[in-house]
């Protein structure tokens, strides 16, 4: 299988790890969330 049909959570070492999955995950949503405008909502909804 080409390293481009592998799914990024299977390809970034960062993601390997469930626990700091998560970490990234969450800091990825709440800046997502940041940039457009809702990020207190992000942080209710993720518990932060």
């Amino acid at each position: 299988m080409k390293r481009k049909d592998l799914p990024l959570i299977k390809t970034n070492p960062y993601l390997q790890d469930p626990s700091e999955c998560d970490a990234w995950l969450n800091r990825a949503v709440i800046s997502s969330s940041a940039v457009e405008g809702a990020r207190a909502a992000a942080c209710r909804a993720l518990g932060v």
